[in-house]
């Protein structure tokens, strides 16, 4: 007799499957706007993905506050001085939103560490999701334009190569639209499926026609994103596993290095804004300043747009988004005492789960794009896939 599907399974696999998605309503309220332009980083929103979760908090209640409970006095800790963080910031109710945030991610975490799904099932439920983003993708990179139809409900933007502010690449002689799939920028597509390939890599699944699917699947996506940083990630991720891993025969191993190495640097060959990296250099600058003159409490959760907006700027419109680092956007938002709390707790737990390779993958990919961009910190589908891919990873120990 088959095992039944709970309703609380089922809420997961919905979850997993509309991942990619940002079906959601924002709330632009008086902060959200800079110069009278609306920002999507000022604005809380409420996604489809939050009500599931919502759901799913509810239903796995005695296993979030057993966790809780079982470390209540770091999360009291943390608790207090997000508090006195928010007391100092500027735009107390954006503090508390995001405050919001990483209880949701923290709780995604803990949901997944628990879960009974097999591994087969998930990855089966990722994979439709991924199909329907690489449809988007080869839709939108063919036809420089966006499909619409049911996928604007699921977060498709209306863009062209005409949208202003649009990421576009020129490839061998042609000007094409980025793909953008359902994500707000095709590099937090390329983040995304780049996590979720090292997750399929590193995991125990059986080297059947689903794994190579899978991997066939996301290592695509990272491609046709053009994301160079995403791109040489994959790569080499992928020569690690090659070298170390040592599945299959040595030929077909150096022939698989050949094969990525042979794509990544055809991808490579697009050019982009060539004003790339001076931008991101001035933001990491215009952050340490900021980090400077706020380094006790920082500027506040969610709030450091709006500090960067106080800086004179040549790029008026890039700068309307979080400097492009993890860790400076975490400083210069939460302070060096909040922030030192966290590294701490980070490495504590990259720690107790350092022989785990599946896990200690992830994070390094997690570390090193995040020096390059924020959407980990920033942007809803990155977030909650945190909290699954670690939740699915990380060792009973670290709970």
């Amino acid at each position: 007799m088959k095992n039944k599907i709970s309703f609380s399974d089922l809420l997961i696999y919905f979850l997993l499957f509309l991942l990619p998605t940002q079906l959601g309503k924002h709330f632009f309220l008086g902060f959200s706007y800079i110069n009278g332009l609306r920002v999507d980083y000022l604005a809380p929103a409420i996604y489809l993905t939050d009500i599931l979760v919502v759901g799913l908090v509810l239903l796995y209640r005695k296993e979030i506050v057993e966790v809780i409970k079982k470390h209540s006095k770091i999360i009291a800790l943390l608790f207090g001085f997000f508090i006195v963080n928010t007391f100092f910031s500027k735009e107390p109710v954006l503090s508390l939103y995001y405050g919001l945030r990483i209880f949701e991610l923290f709780a995604v975490f803990i949901i997944f560490s628990k879960t009974r799904l097999s591994k087969q099932n998930i990855f089966r439920t990722l994979l439709l999701g991924g199909l329907m983003t690489l449809f988007l993708s080869l839709y939108q990179l063919s036809s420089t334009h966006s499909f619409q139809g049911i996928f604007y409900f699921l977060g498709e933007r209306n863009i062209n190569l005409s949208t202003p502010g649009v990421a576009t690449i020129g490839f061998y002689g042609r000007e094409l639209l980025r793909p953008y799939a359902t994500f707000s920028h095709p590099n937090s597509l390329a983040g995304f499926y780049l996590l979720l390939y090292s997750l399929v890599l590193f995991s125990k699944l059986s080297k059947n026609i689903l794994f190579y699917i899978l991997h066939f699947t996301f290592a695509m996506l990272v491609f046709l994103s053009f994301s160079k940083i995403a791109i040489i990630t994959l790569f080499f991720i992928t020569m690690l596993y090659a070298i170390f891993e040592r599945h299959g025969c040595l030929p077909c191993r150096v022939a698989s290095i050949f094969i990525f190495l042979s794509v990544s640097l055809i991808f490579l060959q697009g050019s982009g804004d060539p004003e790339s990296l001076s931008k991101r250099l001035v933001l990491n600058s215009d952050a340490i300043t900021i980090i400077k003159s706020n380094l006790l409490w920082g500027v506040g959760m969610g709030q450091y747009v709006i500090s960067q907006a106080k800086i004179p700027s040549n790029y008026p419109y890039f700068f309307m988004q979080p400097v492009h680092n993890i860790f400076f956007l975490l400083l210069a938002e939460a302070g060096i005492l909040l922030s030192g709390i966290v590294f701490y707790l980070m490495s504590r737990f990259a720690w107790i789960n350092r022989a785990n390779k599946t896990f200690m993958a992830c994070l390094l990919i997690v570390i090193f794009t995040g020096l390059f961009d924020h959407y980990w910190l920033t942007l809803q589908q990155n977030m909650l896939l945190l909290g699954v891919v670690f939740g699915l990873t990380a060792s009973s120990q670290s709970q």
